[in-house]
């Protein structure tokens, strides 16, 4: 019913610090941004990914044509697994400084786009290691030109300025927060997108924890208006307190039925 009030074809151009490209269709818009890299001097791209999606999506086919329209050549990393590891990006990187890559291209969703922000970050000191950067033995203020081509619905990394990986050895996943990795160029093209159940799923059930928490936060606020200090709770009250607060700390939505009425203070 939606789709008569807007046109569900149409491409939106999105500007923040990431230029985002919205709509079916826009992968094409690859060509454009490979074009634009060219006349920077950007001669070779390296393209981070996982093993499948960026070919079954179909944004592979886009672009291989773009960079080799624009006489641009790719260093292709395709071993990117869910929850990047520092040495999967080293790796990748050492690839690109040997092939002279100057900006990344990410394509998937979360795990290869943090990867190749991380690249970029790397690619611009190349003296420095992942796991250098994630355990903060350094402060970047700049990368090369990174663009995110977003095949998921999930964590947002595609117009934001966050990356995460897991060093292995430490069994430690930081997080990293820099303004000079923010995508450049995004694209988000719907008929792209993969299904992701996790993702999915993960929405339904905040969905359905919100739906639960409202009325029992309005619940405990009326509660802390009283004055705790006289202890005028009887027991009934101290275990729907409980009850409530483990449920928001497991998140998982539990029936309390209907709610008691007020107490009163002694």
């Amino acid at each position: 019913m939606w789709d008569e009030y807007f046109n569900t074809n149409s491409i939106s151009e999105i500007r923040l610090k990431t230029t985002v490209y919205f709509g079916p269709g826009a992968i094409a818009k690859i060509n454009d941004i490979v074009k634009v890299l060219k006349s920077r001097g950007v001669n070779h791209v390296l393209c981070m990914t996982g093993g499948r999606s960026y070919k079954l999506t179909g944004a592979w086919d886009y672009v291989e044509k773009a960079c080799k329209d624009n006489g641009v050549g790719i260093t292709l990393y395709d071993k990117i697994t869910p929850n990047p590891t520092t040495t999967a990006i080293d790796s990748a990187v050492e690839l690109a400084k040997h092939d002279g890559a100057k900006a990344v291209i990410g394509i998937g969703g979360g795990s290869p786009i943090d990867a190749g922000k991380s690249a970029a970050i790397l690619l611009a000191y190349p003296d420095k290691t992942a796991e250098e950067l994630y355990t903060f033995k350094f402060t970047p203020n700049h990368a090369v030109p990174m663009i995110a081509i977003n095949l998921t619905h999930g964590t947002g990394t595609e117009v934001d300025r966050f990356a995460v990986a897991t060093i292995p050895h430490l069994n430690f996943k930081p997080a990293i927060a820099y303004d000079c990795i923010y995508p450049e160029y995004s694209i988000d093209n719907p008929l792209s997108h993969t299904r992701d159940f996790n993702h999915e799923l993960d929405s339904l059930i905040k969905l359905l924890l919100l739906s639960f928490l409202f009325p029992r936060v309005r619940l405990l606020l009326s509660y802390a208006a009283i004055d705790l200090r006289k202890q005028a709770l009887d027991q009934r009250y101290k275990s729907l307190l409980v009850t409530v607060w483990l449920s928001m700390r497991a998140k998982v939505p539990l029936c309390l039925g209907e709610a008691p009425a007020p107490v009163s203070v002694l």
